[in-house]
């Protein structure tokens, strides 16, 4: 009887072992096919930008190329060449007409600075004067500091 529930009791260890190896088994499987999966989705977005990058130089290669052909097909000599085989001439002066605008500009343009202008401006004994008028006759022949400027100073 001893002898009996002893083999009982081994079969039932042997089976519990052989359910942990299998549940051990089962979950290295899984693990296994989870890892493949990762890595095949890696592999497949390394593709993906791989192809993009190859478009993308083509594309740029493409833009490039066309800018050539722009440059060539706007060529000064190249239209005239053209206009010149489809009958057009340069225009004679008897067939330029000036057209006369009222208030054209809209606004005034700021006239050179003349030499009696220094004469009339009034003097200031303070560096900060002195600053102004500078700044005032650079702004003048259009080579004043913008607003954003910084000055260094020593």
């Amino acid at each position: 009887m001893k002898s009996q529930l002893a083999k009982i009791q081994n079969i039932q260890k042997s089976s519990e072992i052989a359910r942990a190896l299998a549940l051990l088994v089962a979950l290295l499987v899984l693990l296994g096919i989870v890892y493949v999966g990762h890595a095949s989705r890696t592999t497949l977005t390394g593709q993906h930008v791989y192809d993009s990058q190859m478009e993308l130089d083509r594309i740029n290669h493409e833009i490039v190329q066309l800018e050539y052909d722009i440059a060539v097909l706007t060529a000064p000599s190249r239209i005239t060449e053209i206009a010149l085989k489809m009958g057009l001439r340069p225009p004679s002066l008897a067939q330029i007409k000036y057209m006369v605008i009222k208030n054209y500009p809209a606004s005034t343009p700021k006239l050179p600075l003349r030499p009696n202008d220094l004469a009339s401006a009034p003097a200031s004994s303070d560096a900060f004067g002195l600053a102004s008028l500078w700044n005032e006759l650079l702004s003048l022949i259009g080579l004043a500091p913008h607003g954003r400027a910084v000055e260094a100073s020593p």
